[in-house]
């Protein structure tokens, strides 16, 4: 089975009054930023490595700059910066930054229009910067903020018909309002309307098992605004639904997704299974099931996070949006998160006792996190709100840890209160409930029910059946012609489900088939290019 790694970076160092970021309240950092193209210069360009370098140099001497309160220092550098980064939103939108804090709003104004222009769609930020109050007060700025939604509407219309160009009429393109959604898929149709049902339940689940809604939800945009720290000097209403950010959901072919992870992460692609970029408002997902449920929480994620004002640590980040990644549909329709194969990573830890003590994971950074045992990372961060969850605490410590945010970020407060011991006695409590935990299927063994024909891993929305007669259908005594052996089912059809279960990739197969025994007869949906179907078989023992 493929494990990925789901490297979501942390853009932005968001507006927040309290907590651990490095950088100055509220002013954007570019250091996590995707690489862009660089702003054609009539000086010879410099070499690659020499153009990042400066880039990186310039960041940090602009943050630098506003952490001495130097605005008239920083502004020089950021024009600089924009030189050779011109099409990056952060140094325009920092460089309005500079300008308000000295007083010059009418110079700041255009800055900040040229932000939005190339990218910078938060309002939330926008609204509560320090360094934008002198801004707020201008009509200018007023104009933009009451002209928020429109401004996003229009400049969605334009990414998605760049969007269009790019990937070219193999794909749909369609946009989900209710949700501030855009798809591009390359998935047959029946598919693509599987994986928005998906996103659909995933938002459901959300709201059902973490967050209580605050102005800006999708579900209830009209929710009580959190209390801020500074008056509110922005217009009554400004974060409704109308101003929450689109977020393009793209879900590639391989060959695109391969370029496009090439691209981003280096050698190191095929080990990553998507992403959500939250600077460019993007998720890319290779598959339909577990990446894509990872990837869409974090979106909820962070436009919860944003319009609450807050910087959640990755372990957070991390571990609560792994939690989607393997559900099981209970008889009453609820989704239910259950162990996984990154449950079995920690149980092992657990019993090995070589747990990362909680004191430190609540600690790490993004590159630490990330460095040399991300795997084990995740396991850990995912099993603690498995453990929540299991406990009947997930939201409840969630909402304690938002409330509770300016005291501590880290969330380790949060367990006490609502578990109502000490930390490390809760680590504890938690390694015994990790040990205990079952060993979860990672591969199909000796006797385990399997179709009667070889199958293997499709491109992200089924099992491929690979030949219609194997060894396994002739050992295990299923006799006849091959179409009744394959039940009709074809070379290379791509089975979506069985008895109605979704079975999207190899994991999803393993749980669902675990729970039959050879001979049983199953109902398969299968997909044969555009076309859909539904065949019955025998289920035989796996050799």
């Amino acid at each position: 089975m493929r494990r990925f790694l789901n490297l979501d970076r942390v853009l932005l160092a968001l507006a927040c009054g309290c907590g651990s970021i490095l950088f100055p309240i509220s002013v954007l950092t570019a250091q996590s930023l995707p690489e862009r193209k660089e702003t054609p210069s009539q000086k010879a360009p410099a070499r690659k490595p020499d153009l990042e370098k400066r880039k990186e140099d310039l960041n940090k001497q602009s943050e630098a700059a506003f952490e001495r309160r130097d605005y008239k220092g920083a502004e020089a550098v950021l024009r600089e910066l924009i030189e050779i980064d011109g099409e990056n939103f952060v140094p325009w939108y920092n460089l309005a930054c500079s300008l308000s804090m000295q007083g010059r709003t009418e110079d700041a104004g255009p800055m900040l229009e040229k932000a939005i222009e190339l990218g910078f769609s938060d309002l939330t930020t926008l609204q509560s910067d320090p360094h934008m109050a002198a801004l707020r007060r201008t009509p200018n700025y007023r104009r933009l903020a009451d002209s928020w939604g429109k401004i996003l509407n229009e400049r969605i219309e334009n990414n998605l018909d760049a969007l269009k160009k790019s990937y070219g009429p193999a794909y749909t393109f369609e946009k989900d309002p209710a949700l501030r959604l855009v798809f591009a898929s390359a998935f047959a149709p029946s598919s693509f309307l599987q994986a928005k049902k998906e996103v659909a339940r995933m938002t459901v689940l959300w709201e059902t098992l973490v967050s209580t809604p605050v102005t800006g939800s999708v579900l209830n945009p009209a929710a009580t605004r959190p209390a801020r720290e500074e008056p509110d000097d922005s217009p009554a209403g400004a974060r409704d639904q109308a101003t929450i950010p689109w977020v393009f959901v793209v879900l590639p072919t391989q060959d695109d997704y391969a370029k496009w992870a090439i691209a981003k992460f280096g050698p190191a692609w095929e080990r990553v299974g998507g992403s959500y970029s939250h600077d460019e408002k993007k998720l890319v997902a290779k598959d339909l099931s577990s990446t894509l449920r990872h990837e869409y929480w974090h979106v909820l994620h962070w436009r919860d996070l944003t319009a609450r004002r807050q910087m959640h640590p990755i372990w957070i980040m991390e571990g609560l949006c792994s939690l989607p990644e393997d559900l099981e549909t209970l008889a009453s329709g609820e989704l239910k998160p259950v162990a996984s194969w990154r449950t079995n990573q920690a149980r092992h830890l657990a019993r090995s006792g070589t747990l990362t003590p909680w004191d430190r994971l609540f600690k790490l950074d993004h590159k630490q996190f990330i460095g040399s045992r991300p795997l084990a990372y995740y396991a850990q961060a995912r099993c603690i709100f498995l453990y929540l969850h299991s406990r009947g605490k997930l939201k409840e410590w969630y909402q304690t840890y938002v409330d509770g945010y300016g005291e501590d970020a880290t969330g380790a407060k949060a367990f006490e209160k609502v578990l109502g011991k000490p930390l490390k006695d809760i680590q504890k409590d938690f390694a015994a409930w990790l040990r205990l935990l079952p060993q979860v299927q990672e591969e199909f063994k000796h006797g385990d029910a399997v179709f009667p024909f070889d199958f293997q891993e499709g491109t992200g929305d089924g099992i491929v059946v690979a030949s219609i007669v194997s060894t396994r259908s002739r050992e295990g005594g299923v006799k006849g012609d091959r179409n009744k052996v394959g039940a009709g089912l074809r070379i290379r059809d791509v089975i979506t489900a069985v008895d109605g279960k979704p079975v999207r990739e190899m994991a999803e197969l393993i749980q669902v088939l675990g729970e039959y025994f050879p001979g049983t007869e199953v109902e398969v949906e299968y997909r044969r290019g555009k076309t859909t179907g539904t065949a019955k078989l025998v289920l035989v023992a796996f050799k």
